[in-house]
């Protein structure tokens, strides 16, 4: 029998969240589904099985604040969204990406918001969600 595995979790604090001096995990407080993989205190999804999964994350950025997330496997960056909204710019930035893993039992996989970067942690509008598509 396949383990049911899937989370989604968003980024509530409120308001901006960021800068940073240094790259940090992202904690996505308010978990909307989850089967106890996700660790919102933490940030980090571990792997309660290997297999293969599909991980997303979005967000949305404020007008003139540069914005970049990446997804980490095991303190590996896999895949990355980023931009420099510079100066001037009369809009929010939104962004994102998908990445499918094989993961071990234990592997953990987190999404970083990068140095000197900003997110938007209101209003559910960025998320991160993951979910097993095959177990080995």
């Amino acid at each position: 029998m396949v383990a049911k595995v899937c989370f989604t979790a968003v980024a509530s604090k409120g308001g901006v969240y960021g800068p940073f001096d240094d790259d940090i995990t992202l904690e996505f407080e308010t978990a909307v589904t989850s089967n106890k993989a996700y660790d919102p205190t933490s940030g980090l999804f571990t792997a309660p099985t290997s297999g293969s999964y599909l991980f997303s994350f979005f967000y949305q950025a404020p007008k003139n604040k540069p914005s970049g997330l990446c997804l980490v496997k095991n303190q590996q960056v896999i895949v990355k969204t980023c931009d420099k909204n510079i100066q001037g710019s009369t809009h929010t930035d939104n962004g994102g990406n998908v990445a499918i893993l094989h993961l071990r039992a234990g592997d953990t996989v987190c999404v970083r918001l990068l140095a000197k970067c900003h997110v938007t942690a209101t209003n559910r509008v960025t998320s991160f969600s993951g979910f097993l598509i095959a177990e080995d």
